[in-house]
């Protein structure tokens, strides 16, 4: 293993979209640096569905049904709705990254664990 995957380092891609085409934007640019790197395809991601202080921002439901259309990788990404403007759901948007991160480090953990037994 890697000193970085030793020493505790993990990725979580924060997906902050106020509308459809933010939603569109964020996976053509996650695509582009997959082709680059196709390990990015598989980095967890948690969605935030900003901007719920405004008129026609997407629910977080609406989110995540639409992210659920893009593919294998986005199905089950945790959605949260947040506005930084109020306050609204920043820090749960804190506690669903740290838990993605928490399971993808014991997915690797029991990985590494199989490889050894």
């Amino acid at each position: 293993r890697s000193q970085s995957q030793r020493s505790g380092h993990r990725v979580v891609f924060l997906v902050f979209v106020a509308d459809a085409d933010g939603l569109d934007e964020a996976k053509r640019q996650l695509d582009e640096s997959a082709q680059m790197d196709p390990e990015v395809a598989r980095i967890p991601k948690v969605l935030l569905a900003a901007k719920q202080d405004c008129e026609g921002a997407l629910s977080a439901s609406e989110l995540g049904e639409r992210a659920a259309l893009l593919g294998d990788g986005w199905v089950g990404a945790p959605v949260v709705a947040v506005s930084a403007k109020t306050g609204q759901g920043v820090s749960e948007a804190m506690q669903k990254v740290a838990l993605t991160a928490t399971l993808l480090k014991q997915a690797e953990d029991e990985k590494c664990a199989a490889v050894v037994e």
